[in-house]
């Protein structure tokens, strides 16, 4: 019995905390925990499906991204909030490095197309949670 209402306490205060957050912030936590996730399974050679290995980390690597950004950034600028400009040139940015320098310069790297939709999906995912955020407060 007090395994069951350890249990329910945690999930209980894990419920209060995830619904006094905005929406970019749980999705900051969510994507940030499929990423530890990952690389845990990575690092212990748990077979993974061939796009999970290919393109998971580049459709989480946004939310990541932008939601650290961000979070730095409102200590400066309390109101902070991306716009689309923004959003564009840090995909343009990671794109123009990852999918066409660094293929170049080191072997490990591929150039790949779907890695920049992956980007663009991940930007989507945090703009539309962002707007989310706007609808709210």
């Amino acid at each position: 019995m007090e395994w069951c209402i350890g249990y329910w306490g945690f999930f209980g205060l894990a419920y209060f905390f995830f619904t006094n957050m905005s929406y970019t912030r749980r999705l900051w936590i969510v994507s940030t925990a499929i990423a530890l996730i990952y690389l845990g399974l990575k690092a212990s050679h748990y077979s993974l499906p061939t796009f999970l290995t290919n393109h998971l980390m580049d459709i989480v690597c946004m939310p990541v991204v932008l939601g650290i950004i961000q979070g730095v950034m409102q200590f400066v600028f309390p109101s902070f909030r991306f716009t689309v400009l923004m959003l564009v040139v840090l995909v343009v940015g990671y794109s123009l490095y990852f999918e066409c320098y660094l293929p170049q310069v080191n072997s490990r790297y591929t150039a790949d197309l779907l890695d920049v939709g992956c980007y663009l999906i991940g930007s989507g995912l945090y703009a539309f949670f962002q707007h989310k955020d706007r609808l709210v407060t």
